[in-house]
């Protein structure tokens, strides 16, 4: 069997790749909009008083679950001063033993 890609295929499926447009980022009414399709879809009225301020909170919920995708994790850790003592019990069907382990915690 023969796995050679023609040098024209390859020249065409990296021409199409660069000529894909890069996803843009929803706008936030955008995203509020979606949840309330999301509710509508789930059976339930997203005017109803008890779900009006359902998309603003799931928006919200969203933008700061995802709050780390533009850090730069080496730029935003904080190393610390000291390590800190960690004690863990570990309990066993025989026995109940106490293991202590310092490490070098980045809070």
């Amino acid at each position: 069997m023969n796995t050679c890609v023609s040098p024209e295929r390859l020249s065409r499926e990296a021409e199409a790749e660069l000529s894909t447009p890069s996803l843009a980022k929803p706008s936030r009414d955008e995203a509020e909009a979606a949840v309330r399709t999301l509710l509508r879809w789930a059976g339930d009225d997203p005017d109803r008083e008890g779900l009006l301020g359902t998309p603003d909170r799931v928006a919200r919920a969203y933008e700061e679950f995802f709050a780390g995708y533009d850090a730069d994790p080496i730029d935003s850790r904080v190393p610390s001063k000291k390590p800190m003592a960690m004690t863990r019990w570990c309990c066993c069907a025989t026995s109940t033993s106490k293991v202590t382990a310092n490490i070098t915690w980045f809070p």
